[in-house]
């Protein structure tokens, strides 16, 4: 096992301590960027995961709520936020780019 992403996700409880801690002065590890990252995401946005590969505490413990079924988690976020939501679903994680096309008005 190579880097400190995992290790760096542990010594926090909650994405905004996560950055309260990468942006203290003197906090310097290898992989910060990848944690201050994600971080940033979940500040904004409510983040799942559904993996085949990876047990559920696993997923919780990177601070990523886990998922088994994706159609129904998208359901219930509908219902929760509205039919407006902005939803964006990642089939391949961290190997999809998404790009944000600007609505005209």
């Amino acid at each position: 096992e190579n880097g400190d992403y995992r290790d760096i996700l542990a010594l926090a409880g909650s994405p905004m301590e996560l950055l309260e801690m990468i942006q203290s002065s003197g906090f310097q590890r290898q992989d910060q960027w990848q944690v201050q990252l994600q971080a940033q995401i979940q500040n904004r946005a409510r983040v799942f995961l559904k993996s085949t590969f990876l047990m559920a505490e696993q997923v919780r413990q990177a601070h990523i709520e886990p998922i088994e079924d994706i159609e129904a988690t998208l359901e219930l976020m509908l219902t929760e936020y509205g039919d407006q939501a902005k939803i964006c679903v990642l089939p391949q994680g961290p190997l999809t780019i998404p790009y944000v096309q600007e609505s005209e008005r």
